[in-house]
């Protein structure tokens, strides 16, 4: 019985234990719903997501800086190059001898410049030398022209003292002529007083000979001194062609200054003639083959650097309001799934995309629909 009641109490405890399992799922399964919602709404008051987003980078435009024919293309389309890889190479040709022109006119110049350089002082030497000599020549002749005048002064004193001479012996020998026509004196003395008037004549005579002498060499003296005063004015402008030789040694150097620049000009003119890569990255969209005539800044290929990329998300401006820099991001790309990249936030735009745009909308008309607008956010 025992054996027999248990086993009929234990078929009777079952049924109600098999009832009880299906609500207690249910419960179950509406608290794991309740906890699955409370725990997503506490996730989308912190987080935000969208899917509008795109990868974006800085593309270099690879164009030509000078006018030229393409010799080499060595790149294609997809290809991996460095930084300072040559792309494409024009003909140097024209470049290689405007080059070698500049050159030459620049070692030109540099030997005027010297050549005008050693001329200044040379020439500043020469007009120095030749003014102290026209100077020399004037005092020399004034010297002398003093000293002649000194020894006309003293010879017109001595002139006037044998005038006094003269007289007195022309007194005398007329005197004497008397006393002897009276034949009160001897011939003797008639003839001493004659002669003594001869002497003391010239000497008188030679005294004035002397002194108009010495004037024609004083005016004579005066002369040469004009004329020494007159090259020392023609030697002073001298000077004057110093100061053009230095002008000249001034424009001399400006016109080498102008042609050190124009070889340097074409120095760079000629390594324009080989297109290097500005940055490493890949070579896309390129439109240029050898042969083909290019000009100055004409779009040859695009270069996309695959360094500091970051991405452009669109969110919504109601999804804003807490987003700042700085903030950890957490990227999925299509291109490999199931993979999380890391980011942070840069900088919100100061703008949304609709007002960037080519067409942005206007709203004049009155017919307004409010459309929630999206603000692009750069994440690095």
């Amino acid at each position: 019985m025992p054996i027999k009641g248990d086993s009929v109490e234990e078929g009777i405890t079952k049924p109600s234990g098999s009832k009880k399992k299906p609500v207690l799922i249910i419960v179950g399964v509406m608290l794991l719903a309740v906890l699955g919602g409370f725990l997503y709404w506490r996730y989308a008051q912190t987080h935000i997501a969208t899917d509008d987003a795109y990868v974006a980078g800085s593309v270099f435009s690879v164009s030509c800086r000078i006018p030229g024919t393409v010799a080499q293309v060595l790149v294609h389309d997809n290809q991996l190059v460095e930084a300072g890889q040559v792309l494409v190479t024009l003909d140097p040709t024209d470049y290689e001898v405007a080059y070698k022109q500049a050159q030459a006119n620049l070692e030109n110049l540099k030997a005027r410049w010297a050549s005008a350089r050693m001329a200044v002082p040379l020439e500043s030497d020469q007009t120095r030398a030749r003014v102290d000599e026209s100077k020399a020549g004037v005092g020399t002749f004034e010297k002398s022209a003093d000293e002649a005048r000194d020894q006309l002064r003293r010879l017109q004193e001595e002139t006037k003292s044998l005038k006094a001479l003269l007289d007195k012996a022309t007194w005398d020998r007329d005197r004497f002529n008397k006393l002897y026509q009276q034949q009160a004196v001897s011939r003797q003395q008639y003839d001493d007083a004659q002669t003594q008037y001869e002497v003391a004549y010239s000497r008188h005579q030679g005294s004035l000979a002397a002194q108009q002498a010495l004037q024609n060499t004083i005016a004579g003296l005066g002369e040469q001194k004009k004329r020494a005063q007159a090259q020392v004015v023609f030697a002073e402008t001298g000077r004057q062609g110093v100061q053009i030789k230095k002008q000249q040694l001034e424009a001399a150097k400006a016109e080498l200054s102008l042609a050190e620049a124009r070889l340097e000009q074409a120095r760079l003119q000629l390594s324009y003639t080989r297109i290097l890569a500005p940055a490493r990255g890949r070579i896309t969209k390129k439109n240029v083959e050898a042969g083909n005539l290019v000009q100055t800044g004409q779009p040859l290929m695009a270069l996309v650097p695959l360094e500091n990329l970051w991405v452009v998300a669109n969110y919504k401006e109601t999804q804003l309001a807490r987003v700042k820099p700085g903030q950890e991001v957490s990227i999925k790309a299509d291109t490999f799934p199931g993979k999380k990249i890391k980011g942070r936030v840069e900088s919100l735009m100061a703008g949304t995309g609709s007002a960037f745009s080519l067409f942005p909308p206007e709203n004049a008309t009155g017919n307004f629909v409010k459309i929630v607008q999206r603000i692009p956010v750069k994440i690095v």
